[in-house]
């Protein structure tokens, strides 16, 4: 089975390029965007996820690497594989049977990036405490990264930690549901706190290149918003209703 930008390889693994022929190859936070091949193709979302998590899982690269094994790693590709586990989860798999085949890298993607990312302020008095907000380097989409709290990052970072919260209450483990969803609300209030501008109405990005990357932000965090409504979530940050 094959079309101009996806293809079933003869090994049955769900493949597919950024577009027609470009870029490839399953793209994680290209990929990341995409909410339908979940709503209509729910087996070959579940093979993609199997790539993320099983066949080409690197904890050494990071995680979820960024290309099918190669590629790097970007931090809005890894928590969207998350994100999108718990969406064909709520697509194709409401009693839980599939899910254990990724979820122990599932977990094992999300305490990485809170292990490197979720270490404090470091303008703050020693010792530092993580509070949910990431501010060091954050590779992503614009194949740059960012230094510093924005929405863009921080939007999947919520989103992630509450898909992870229902998909642990779906395999009944209330100790790491009960984490994730903690962890979803300190990190939502603080973003709310350090990134929403009173005097202008909207989110601001803490970060260098601001030109370039509060623009981002402006464009790519109703992309969470997108991904958070086919997941059924509450609200990623405590504004995003305005």
């Amino acid at each position: 089975m094959r079309s101009p930008t996806m293809w079933l390889s003869k090994a049955g693994v769900t493949l597919g390029y950024e577009g027609n022929g470009c870029c490839p190859l399953n793209c994680t936070h290209v990929y990341g965007y995409t909410t339908l091949l979940e709503r209509l193709y729910p087996d070959f979302a579940k093979d993609m996820r199997v790539s993320d998590f099983v066949r080409n899982y690197s904890a050494a690269a990071g995680g979820c690497t960024m290309r099918f094994g190669e590629g790097g790693w970007a931090i809005d590709g890894a928590l969207a594989c998350v994100i999108k586990t718990y969406l064909v989860v709520r697509q194709a798999d409401g009693k839980g049977t599939w899910l254990p085949k990724v979820w122990p890298n599932v977990k094992a993607q999300m305490a990485a990036i809170e292990t490197k990312f979720d270490i404090g302020d470091p303008s703050a008095k020693p010792p530092l405490k993580p509070d949910g907000v990431f501010r060091t380097a954050q590779q992503n989409t614009y194949d740059t990264s960012m230094d510093g709290p924005n929405t863009f990052i921080g939007s999947y970072w919520v989103t992630a930690n509450k898909a992870m919260a229902a998909m642990a209450t779906l395999l009944g483990d209330t100790a790491d549901a009960a984490k994730y969803a903690a962890k979803a609300k300190q990190a939502a209030a603080n973003y709310e706190k350090l990134c929403y501008s009173e005097k202008f109405g909207y989110y601001q990005a803490l970060v260098t290149l601001k030109v370039t990357l509060e623009t981002a932000c402006l464009r790519e965090t109703p992309t969470h918003f997108v991904a958070r409504s086919a997941c059924a979530l509450s609200d990623c940050v405590v504004r995003s209703s305005r």
